[in-house]
């Protein structure tokens, strides 16, 4: 046991040699009193630096900088105000954390926080069954995929003030002056439908005005990256997962997001929560065919798992499941924008 322990402590230290990038990891939150809020730290700071991208702020720092800012050390809370208590730590970004149970099933969720721009530059959760090894199992995995994420450099965006208050209702986009729908699930601000703002990178399925009004445009990603109006962005991957937790987990995610018709073979959701998922299809990048419309739908992140592929999301006919997955980023898919915040 100790020659265990001397290695894992050995290969931690040897990781900080060569990591640039410093992490403040805070105390999850613990919804479930769960009371392994603290080991549940412990390993992501320890496994965040596996990868040699990230080294983890001393413990005792952040302790003196939450306790002079009289700051509660848990939650997934405001994104700016992270931001400023991470630039006091002399961090690069910071890593909050949550722990929920719904059901039988606890949900473990992180997320990296970038300092400079005070956004999330990374989400992830994992869903664990009942037992301590399970769930220690996953957690040890989102610790991985938490040192894996992509470090970037970025600048700060200017801020947007809207009237971020109100739950639903519509937005006319002033570019071309369509209006459309959007809904508040959870934290975050919703597009309810299919953007379909002409851009160079997008095209409509079939050429079909009909398919542009109901369904939206298709965009590359490089379009899609760009496209939502002032005021709206596409939404990261880490945001996608976000919607999903609030709706229940990605298992169910499709049933409740599906809009109520429209669905090919009478695969149609419950729309639960007015986000009106409509089957539009995509567009192959070789050869430009289109392909499924009225049995699934895909969606941009603006998450790229590599210098040719992003990940999107997809909902479908004969299932009930939001299935993450990456793409080419020339395949042409629908996109949600989401308010800034």
């Amino acid at each position: 046991m100790r020659r265990i322990v001397t290695l894992i402590v050995s290969a931690f230290f040897c990781t900080l040699v060569f990591a640039h990038n410093k992490v403040a990891v805070f105390n999850p939150e613990d919804k479930s009193n769960t009371t392994y809020a603290d080991i549940v730290r412990e390993m992501f700071s320890i496994g965040i630096s596996k990868s040699g991208k990230y080294i983890p702020v001393e413990r005792a720092l952040i302790s003196k900088v939450l306790e002079e800012n009289k700051y509660q050390n848990t939650g997934m809370v405001d994104d700016s105000k992270i931001s400023e208590l991470g630039k006091q730590m002399g961090a690069d970004y910071v890593c909050v954390s949550m722990i929920k149970k719904m059901g039988n099933n606890y949900f473990v969720t992180a997320k990296l926080v970038n300092v400079t721009t005070a956004s999330v530059q990374f989400q992830e959760y994992v869903r664990t069954t009942a037992g301590d090894v399970d769930f220690f199992r996953k957690v040890e995995q989102l610790a991985t995929k938490l040192s894996e994420a992509k470090a970037v450099a970025t600048t700060p965006k200017p801020k947007i003030t809207q009237n971020v208050n109100d739950k639903e209702g519509t937005f006319t986009d002033p570019r071309d002056n369509r209006t459309y729908k959007y809904v508040t699930i959870g934290n975050l601000t919703w597009m309810a439908e299919n953007l379909a703002y002409r851009s160079s990178g997008s095209w409509v399925y079939d050429n079909d005005p009909y398919n542009e009004r109901m369904y939206g445009r298709l965009y590359t990603w490089r379009a899609a990256r760009n496209v939502c109006p002032d005021g709206w962005h596409l939404p990261s991957d880490g945001e996608w997962s976000d919607l999903e937790i609030e709706v229940g987990g990605r298992e169910n995610a499709g049933r409740v997001l599906k809009a109520k018709k429209r669905w090919h073979d009478n695969g149609n959701g419950t729309d639960q929560y007015g986000f009106a998922a409509l089957p539009g299809g995509y567009r192959i990048y070789d050869g430009g065919l289109f392909r499924n419309m009225g049995k699934c739908v895909y969606w941009w992140s603006s998450t790229e798992s590599s210098s040719e592929e992003a990940y999107r999301r997809e909902v479908g006919y004969d299932h009930e499941t939001v299935n993450r997955y990456e793409n080419n980023k020339s395949f042409g898919f629908s996109v949600r924008c989401v308010r800034d915040y």
